[in-house]
Parts: C-alpha cells; sequence; structure tokens
C-alpha cells in the first residue's frame, strides 16, 4: 500500500479541552494555529480521538508504519507530560 496520512475524524471522548476534531486534523510537520486548548491548568487534560480505516491493507513488515501526534505546552506552571496510547478496533 502506497504511503497514506490518516488524521482524526472524530473526537469521541475529551475532558478539561476546548475544540473540535478540526483542530487536531493537521499534519504534525505543517500544523496550523489552531488546538485543543486547556480549560484549566490545575486539572487533567485527555482526549480520545477514533481514526478512519486505511484504504487498503497495510504493508507489512517491521519500521513501515508511523504513529506521530504533536502536543504543546501551554502557559501556566508545571511540567505537563504526555502519554499517547494507539488501539487497533478499540483492542
Amino acid at each position: 500500500m502506497a504511503n497514506e496520512r490518516q488524521a482524526p475524524d472524530v473526537l469521541i471522548d475529551q475532558d478539561n479541552l476546548n475544540g473540535s476534531v478540526t483542530d487536531i486534523q493537521d499534519d504534525p510537520d505543517s500544523p496550523d494555529t489552531n488546538w485543543l486548548t486547556a480549560i484549566s491548568n490545575n486539572a487533567n487534560s485527555a482526549c480520545r480521538a477514533s481514526f478512519p480505516a486505511p484504504t487498503g491493507n497495510p504493508t507489512v513488515g517491521a519500521d513501515l508504519q508511523e504513529f506521530r501526534a504533536l502536543v504543546r505546552k501551554m502557559g501556566g506552571t508545571g511540567t505537563p507530560t504526555a502519554r499517547i496510547e494507539l488501539y487497533e478496533n478499540g483492542i
């Protein structure tokens, strides 16, 4: 299968965040100025998104698939951390 970029298509759940799925559909190599933004810097933020199915079967082999995310620190105190989990079919 040729290279195919898949952007999130639905925000399933978001806690302590303002924004919509269109704010996170950018290519991580060339993002725009829209982000999901934290409502409060004193609470954990979480987001679950779904992705569309690829148009074909992924090419089998090591180091042929890539999953990337772009995160940034907003104003405020503290040192934020990001945890990214990828599930196939919700598993």
